[in-house]
């Protein structure tokens, strides 16, 4: 699948994107360098994040388009609706592909303002688009035979994705696991460990019935009458079971009463709730009157020995005195009546708190009784109908002459002795499927290690060329099946985290690469291209011309784009001729950011 163009519509920052790579299916690839500039962005910040968009347009754009949603989605992380430009309702994903045929493959896909996603699918204008997007979504992931986790880790090697190294060793098995496609034998043990449980349980219950049907051909051979009289105990020991149900059914309490119980404790709750309120509400008033006379006491001592600010005569001491004294009566009264409210209001918390109490019992209490008479009528309801179906073998019984109620029962041993037979000869290669498919079985064991031998040569190969020998990777499965890389500097194991952050990028790249290499071996439709984002970051030039020389080899051997995300000088004078380089400007202003290929 090479990319032939893409349209963009209110798509994250990008208000509009028509962007043509290729114009045939046989245009040689090029390498992409994406580039950009944010102007919104002050001077002083980070150059390799400005915000303009490069990341985002090339892996949240291909992923969304691909499989339906963001690259870095998952909780807490990127949501459909933040795919959205800012301010806007909708948006527009459509990505025309060529196909290893030269066909044209047209995926689009669009939120609108109700949220609803859609996506539609043709292949040469001719609408493929299935009845529902759960099953074109499915078509798209069947025809690339890859899925979302491989396509993170081999196609699109997005700096801000948790990479391989930062999985848990159960998330890294799973993932080699859709890598070396042998994902299909989970699903294989599964389902043969179904069959042979099914298998079993169904032997178990046709042996049942063998010896339910031996029974009666045995108490026909005896006697009819033995047989009548059987059948009626059963009918009689079942009758006697309903009538026990009957009777506990009438203990239950009724569930009228508990409801009741609850209208009413409900509304009690309620009403002190209301009293509660009024309580604080008149706490809250007398707290306001304390508080205003207290500062009209304070302005009137002012006035003590003081001109009035309006008449201009002279205070008199004793009126002064006389105020403030009936103020403090006042305050005195009201802080009475604050603390006899407080008190008020703290019983009548103990009695919502009670009354909640209560609440809760009398709600368990209905859901305890609506309970128990769910299992008594669902138990009626069998035993009636376990009575209806002895009384018609009784009917059938008295009204069957012996010699052809035997011939009927001879029958069905016949029958199910033949099921048995069928079923017996299932169960060895049924157990044994199921024992070779288990995920700890030997077979599986050697199949993984005979694959993670070479996915790992693959690995040490790239190692070996982005750090020109100098440092040796390896990856190791071990009996628990647990997968590590192993790294080898200097003669001497160092942990992948006290390398160098130059050092683990390399390493990134080179599993990126290795990953890619295995899974083109097998998928005929996978992406025809490679997503680097900030793959020299923190390299070196001597470290960059490595990493840039084993992307032109496999640029060459897969006849691969390569999209490479940075702000790091790009040395072009190790690329010869033969190898096209083209330069992708997103430029970011004002909130939108634009698109150009030179």
């Amino acid at each position: 699948m090479k990319i032939k163009s893409m349209k963009l519509r209110n798509f994250l920052s990008f208000e509009k994107v028509d962007l043509k790579l290729h114009n045939t299916p046989d245009e040689p690839p090029s390498i992409f360098l994406v580039v950009g500039k944010n102007f919104d962005q002050s001077e002083d910040s980070d150059e390799s994040r400005n915000g303009a968009g490069k990341s985002s347009f090339l892996c949240e754009n291909l992923s969304y388009n691909l499989f339906g949603k963001p690259l870095r989605g998952g909780k807490g992380k990127v949501k459909i609706d933040d795919l959205i430009r800012k301010g806007q309702d909708d948006m527009v994903n459509e990505i025309s592909y060529f196909l290893e045929d030269g066909s044209e493959l047209l995926i689009s896909r669009s939120r609108n303002e109700k949220g609803i996603n859609s996506v539609k699918v043709s292949h040469d204008k001719k609408d493929i688009t299935k009845r529902t997007k759960r099953l074109s979504d499915k078509d798209i992931r069947e025809f690339m035979n890859i899925s979302f986790d491989v396509f993170a880790q081999c196609i699109v090697n997005y700096a801000d994705t948790t990479g391989f190294m930062y999985l848990n060793y159960g998330n890294r098995l799973d993932l080699i696991k859709q890598i070396i496609e042998m994902e299909f034998l989970d699903e294989l043990s599964v389902k043969a460990k179904t069959f042979a449980q099914t298998n079993e349980r169904i032997l178990k219950s046709l042996e049942l019935k063998r010896n339910y049907v031996i029974e009666h051909l045995e108490l026909i051979k005896k006697n009819k009458d033995i047989q009548i009289e059987f059948l009626q105990n059963k009918i009689n020991e079942l009758t006697g079971e309903l009538n026990t149900v009957k009777e506990e059914g009438l203990k239950l309490p009724e569930l009228k009463p508990l409801e009741n119980k609850i209208v009413d404790i409900e509304s009690e709750l309620k009403k002190i709730r209301k009293e509660k309120s009024d309580f604080e509400s008149q706490e809250f008033h007398f707290q306001s009157l304390v508080k205003k006379h207290r500062k009209e006491k304070e302005e009137l001592q002012k006035l003590s020995s003081s001109k009035c600010p309006k008449c201009f005569q002279l205070v008199d001491e004793k009126y002064v005195d006389q105020f403030s004294k009936s103020m403090d009566e006042l305050i005195q009264e009201f802080s009475s009546s604050i603390e006899t409210l407080q008190k008020s209001i703290q019983l009548v918390i103990k009695q919502e708190k009670e009354t909640e109490t209560n609440l809760s019992k009398a709600k368990k209490e209905k859901e305890t009784v609506a309970r128990s008479h769910q299992v008594l009528k669902t138990k009626y309801e069998s035993l009636k109908k376990e009575i209806t179906k002895w009384e018609k073998e009784l009917k059938n019984t008295k009204a069957v002459g012996q010699v052809d109620n035997q011939s009927e029962y001879e029958k069905k041993l016949d029958g199910i002795n033949k099921a048995i037979n069928i079923r017996t000869g299932w169960r060895l290669p049924s157990n044994y499927f199921s024992d070779i498919l288990n995920p700890k079985s030997t077979l599986r064991s050697a199949l993984y290690k005979k694959y993670i031998v070479i996915l790992s040569d693959m690995f040490e190969y790239y190692m070996n060329k982005v750090f020109n020998g100098q440092m040796i990777g390896t990856i190791d499965i071990d009996k628990d099946s647990n997968i590590d890389p192993v790294f080898l500097k200097d003669k001497q194991l160092i942990p992948y985290w006290l390398l160098s952050s130059g050092e683990r990028r390399r390493v990134d790249l080179s599993l990126c690469l290795a990953f890619f290499e295995f899974v083109s071996h097998s998928s005929h439709n996978m992406p025809k291209y490679l997503v680097l984002d900030e793959p020299f970051s923190n390299l070196d030039m001597m470290g960059i011309k490595q990493c840039v020389s084993v992307l032109i080899d496999i640029h060459k051997r897969h006849n691969l784009d390569i999209f490479i995300v940075t702000h790091t000088t790009f040395p072009q004078e190790i690329l010869d001729q033969s190898v096209s380089l083209k330069t992708i400007e997103i430029i970011k202003k004002n909130g939108i950011s634009t698109v150009k290929l030179n």
